[in-house]
């Protein structure tokens, strides 16, 4: 999933609107998912969370400083939601896939 509105840019060059913008779309959006659904896994006694991070939630790379913090975030969001919920039969899990060849990938020229 293309990041909103940075692409590849050194931290140096990242605004404080585009670093909102890729902590809100990838680590808010995730927790306002979550805490909109987990209500009524409760009550049903039962469910399954899985959120999407990436092989950046682990690690570093160059000019991805909003990506990869947005997306460790998204992993330690992920294994403190599971503590919360795990006692009430709701499973959270996180998938982090590595690059995948798309055309947004391929065009996204390192500036």
């Amino acid at each position: 999933m293309p990041t909103p509105g940075v692409g590849r840019r050194p931290i140096h060059e990242v605004s404080s609107r585009q670093w909102a913008a890729v902590l809100g779309s990838n680590l808010t959006g995730a927790f306002h998912t979550i805490s909109s659904g987990a209500p009524g896994m409760v009550a049903w006694g039962h469910g399954r969370i899985v959120t999407i991070a990436s092989m950046l939630g682990r690690g570093a790379a160059l000019g991805r400083a909003a990506s990869c913090a947005s997306k460790w975030g998204v992993i330690g969001l992920t294994k403190s939601v599971l503590l919360d919920l795990a006692m009430r039969r709701i499973t959270v899990n996180e998938v982090a896939p590595e690059y995948i060849s798309t055309p947004w990938c391929i065009m996204t020229p390192v500036e």
